[in-house]
């Protein structure tokens, strides 16, 4: 073949390709529709109680140029074959299952459809349980503790004032959504947790908002230790509350300010301080409400692990000096002595010497 001939075949080639792409328009997709009208496949949102391994369908091309369908569970994929709407060979897993059937035509156009159904062949119908345990206010602003118990717990989400569809972070037991923005007027808040075989549980609570509460600071209530108190420990963990939803911190001893945890609604904790004995110390705690007021206490307790190994009474006995009190041989002596005092008083005298005590006459 000469250089000519092999120049021609280049050109030809490039030629055909270059006209083909621009005559080539198709580039619509097929058109996939899973049909939700056969009972022994999967349709969008059902739960089955068996599994299922076929998936019935129609496909279409806009440009009458269909090829090849096929399908994956997720893990299987099946191999590319005729449309015939019919493909067998996919699996399911307890619980939620997605399935994707692929249809292209001979552009290489690809449309694909999915279905989201349930499988639940061990006999979970039970929906999550959801309680909510706790609302705190501040404002137009709430926080709310919600429970959930469930053994295939999916996912959670809410719903405020009809607003739907609010993904929420969620596990077994305790929950937490903070700064939910409400409105004047009553406020329905609904929180679901579903499962994995498609199980929905929900509780639901209504709070209202009369007036705006901008300018009005939380206030606190030092519970442990309180003002003045005498600790008999070094060991000490710091505890207040407040009356709303607020960032609670404290300074020790004129500190840097620390931040104290919620432990429970509305309580909020240090961590466990080993404090120096024998001395007084100055706490002032900061709570920082939703709308950015923010008030302070300021008290200060004492430190005396020895507080209860005496006792003072007014006469300015100890127990110490009872006690040699009591080691001596008390002695009465009822003679006239003291021709002021009768017999009597000075018998009582004599008692209150025995035990230690300031003389009555």
């Amino acid at each position: 073949m000469s250089i000519w001939n092999k120049l021609c075949d280049v050109a030809n080639a490039f030629l055909i390709k270059k006209f083909s792409l621009v005559f080539n328009s198709d580039v619509k997709l097929p058109v996939i529709s899973i049909l939700p009208d056969i009972s022994a496949d999967p349709v969008n949102g059902n739960t089955y109680t068996s599994n299922l391994d076929t998936v019935t369908f129609t496909a279409v091309d806009p440009e009458g140029d269909l090829n090849v369908c096929w399908a994956t569970d997720g893990t299987t994929t099946t191999l590319q074959a005729p449309c015939t709407g019919t493909i067998s060979g996919l699996s399911t897993q307890e619980g939620s299952n997605t399935w994707t059937v692929y249809a292209s035509d001979n552009q290489g156009n690809t449309g694909t459809a999915e279905v989201l159904f349930f499988v639940n062949t061990v006999g979970d119908s039970n929906a999550p349980s959801v309680t909510i345990t706790h609302l705190a206010q501040g404002g137009l602003f709430a926080n709310v503790n919600f429970t959930v118990i469930e053994s295939n717990l999916d996912s959670c989400y809410y719903t405020l004032n009809g607003v739907p569809n609010n993904p929420t972070p969620c596990s077994v037991g305790m929950n937490q959504i903070t700064n939910l923005q409400g409105e004047v007027g009553n406020n329905l808040l609904i929180i679901y947790a579903n499962d994995t075989y498609g199980n929905i549980g929900s509780d639901n609570v209504v709070f209202t908002i009369s007036t705006l509460a901008e300018g009005i600071p939380p206030i606190i209530t030092a519970i442990e230790p309180q003002n003045n108190e005498i600790l008999d420990h070094t060991d000490v963990i710091l505890k207040v509350s407040t009356d709303e939803a607020a960032n609670v911190t404290y300074s020790l001893n004129g500190g840097t300010n620390v931040t104290m945890n919620e432990t429970s609604s509305l309580v909020f904790e240090s961590a466990q301080l080993n404090l120096e004995n024998e001395k007084t110390h100055t706490v002032t705690y900061y709570a920082t409400d939703l709308f950015g007021n923010t008030a302070s206490l300021t008290i200060t307790f004492s430190i005396d692990k020895n507080k209860d190994s005496s006792y003072s009474s007014d006469s300015g006995y100890s127990t110490e000096d009872i006690d040699q009190d009591l080691s001596k041989e008390p002695t009465i002596d009822l003679d006239n002595q003291n021709p002021k005092l009768n017999w009597w008083q000075r018998f009582v005298n004599w008692l209150c010497r025995l035990f230690g005590l300031e003389e009555v006459y």
